[in-house]
């Protein structure tokens, strides 16, 4: 068996450069020295890695010296001592423990960021005018990127994290294309963009088992790059670019990391705005229109209407807005329903991906399309366009678009 050392746990270049000096001099004031930072600064980041080894098991202070899977949390050694009362078998313990890797992913991606190169401003593309008079909305519903699906047991596709990614852009791509050149582009993921919330492959919330692409690595790449790409070609069309990714059931904590990471990203981009959403429900206001962005589970769409319509903080954008066009858009169901409460126009969109082998079996089952929508401040919903899955499938070709990862 292998000998580890902290440094086999150190997940960031500054904690692994850190973690090595330390072996090396063992004084954390040296490393400080030699990196020209603070003390503090490396024993917090050796702090973290080793909060990181302790989960996994590797504590050698205490007995621990054998550490589990990278998605797993060590709770135990189990020994065996014969009838002479010599141990001669151990075990380590391990489960899967979601407070503690909730907390160890937000210290990784506080790390993850201070790695992060921002993007420089971009020059805005010689344009006659921008309209400034609406907004344009580019509606992704449940990506779902890194799932598998079979057509033998589905009798679908077979889906893959490339295709996934692919007809992705190629949708985004041509709806971009086909779009008027408003002054804001707004691109917003409905929720559940990922498949899984980690490595697990498990929903979060009840714990089945999903069909998913078995590097999780490659998935979070594969969207880190499809976003950034998304953007850019938003850029190219619009002279602001608002970015907003809802919370969904399957990727809740996803969704908080990818948000953090733009915003780091586009830091010094004065064109492009990453719109918090913490909140269940995101509303974005605009003259006499308001759009209301959620995923759509947990609670049905009529109590949306009435927190938008009764809760102060949302109530605020609600009324001051004095929104004569009111939407509330959201995913999860995967297909399109529309209705109205009052003068609030409620809508789920459908998603690219196609159905897995739980949802074949269940004989679920919808048209596949990305959305958008061109909201005027006055007058509300004044254009849409679709770009279906087929469509975007053979646009791959003409866009020449390979997924990047």
């Amino acid at each position: 068996m292998p000998k580890f050392t902290l440094l086999d746990f150190a997940e960031t270049e500054t904690q692994r450069k850190y973690v090595k000096e330390y072996l090396a001099v063992r004084s954390m004031q040296k490393v400080a020295d030699t990196f020209s930072v603070s003390r503090p600064a490396v024993s917090k980041c050796l702090k973290r890695v080793r909060a990181l080894a302790i989960v996994q098991g590797w504590d050698p202070d205490r007995g621990f010296d054998k550490p589990v899977a990278t998605n797993q949390i060590a709770h135990g050694i189990s020994s065996y001592y014969n009838s002479e009362g010599v141990k001669t078998q151990e075990w380590v313990k391990s489960s899967l423990n979601l407070d503690k890797l909730k907390d160890l992913m937000n210290a990784l991606v506080g790390e993850f960021k201070k790695d992060i190169k921002p993007i420089r401003p971009t020059k805005i593309l010689k344009r006659a005018k921008f309209s400034e008079d609406a907004i344009t909305f580019y509606l992704k519903g449940d990506a779902h990127l890194g799932l598998l699906s079979s057509k033998e047991l589905t009798g679908v596709e077979n889906h893959t994290l490339d295709l996934g990614i692919q007809v992705n852009k190629a949708a985004t791509a041509n709806l971009i294309d086909r779009a008027a050149p408003t002054k804001i582009g707004v691109l917003v993921n409905l929720g559940d963009v990922l498949h899984a919330n980690d490595s697990s492959g498990l929903t979060p919330r009840n714990r089945h088992k999903l069909d998913t692409h078995l590097n999780f690595t490659e998935v979070a790449r594969g969207l880190r790059k499809l976003l950034l790409w998304e953007v850019a070609q938003a850029l190219s069309k619009h002279k602001e670019v608002w970015v907003v990714n809802v919370k969904g059931n399957h990727d809740p904590d996803p969704a908080i990391w990818i948000n953090e990471i733009l915003e780091t990203k586009y830091e010094n981009e004065p064109r492009v705005k990453i719109i918090p959403n913490a909140q269940p429900i995101i509303p974005l206001a605009f003259g006499d229109s308001a759009v209301f962005l959620r995923h759509g589970d947990k609670a049905p769409h009529s109590r949306a209407y009435e927190v938008i319509t009764s809760h102060e903080e949302y109530s605020e954008v609600f009324c001051n807005a004095r929104p004569a066009n009111t939407y509330v858009w959201s995913g999860h169901i995967h297909h399109e329903t529309k209705k109205e409460i009052g003068k609030t126009k409620i809508e789920t969109f459908p998603s690219l991906a196609p159905i897995d082998l739980h949802h074949a079996q269940s004989l679920y089952g919808a048209s596949r399309s990305m959305v958008s929508i061109e909201i005027h401040e006055e007058y509300g919903e004044i254009a849409r366009r679709t770009c279906n899955h087929r469509m975007a499938k053979e646009l791959i070709r003409t866009y020449a678009i390979t997924s990047g990862i």
